[in-house]
């Protein structure tokens, strides 16, 4: 039911952790444990970070050979992950009223500028580097946050 938060959560014993998950606990057990029994939030997830998954797989996807060094075509994948985080976004009753993303972060142009422009910089040097070769297909990507 929209507007109702759905408290029931599955929290099941934690088997076994990595040591970044060793660290999590550490500083917060709750929190943790929460995550790894994949709960939904209770809270909506900060536009900041929505914007910051964007760039990360934006740069994860350069690292990987996937664009030239093309400015455009890097800038068409941004406007695509964004349009995809929106949408996502939109079918949330706790982070709709977020959107547009252009209004809750403020400076979301210039993290743009940033991101594509670091993206064409990693690509660059991976063909130079690696001899990485562009793979013309991208495919679409799930941003999940839990």
């Amino acid at each position: 039911m929209e507007g109702i938060l759905d408290f029931r959560p599955n929290i099941e014993p934690l088997l076994s952790i990595s040591p970044a998950r060793f660290t999590a606990l550490r500083e917060c057990p709750l929190r943790e444990v929460w995550t790894t029994a994949h709960n939904f939030p209770l809270l909506p997830t900060s536009p900041k970070a929505r914007v910051g998954t964007i760039a990360h797989h934006l740069l994860a996807e350069a690292g990987r050979g996937l664009f030239t060094n093309d400015i455009k075509k890097i800038e068409a994948r941004w406007d695509y992950l964004l349009e995809q985080t929106e949408h996502e976004m939109m079918r949330s009753w706790l982070d709709r009223h977020l959107l547009p993303l252009s209004h809750s972060v403020q400076d979301l142009e210039v993290r743009k500028i940033r991101a594509v422009s670091r993206s064409a910089e990693i690509a660059a040097n991976c063909r130079r580097k690696f001899g990485l070769v562009y793979h013309k297909k991208l495919k679409p990507v799930t941003v999940l946050n839990y």
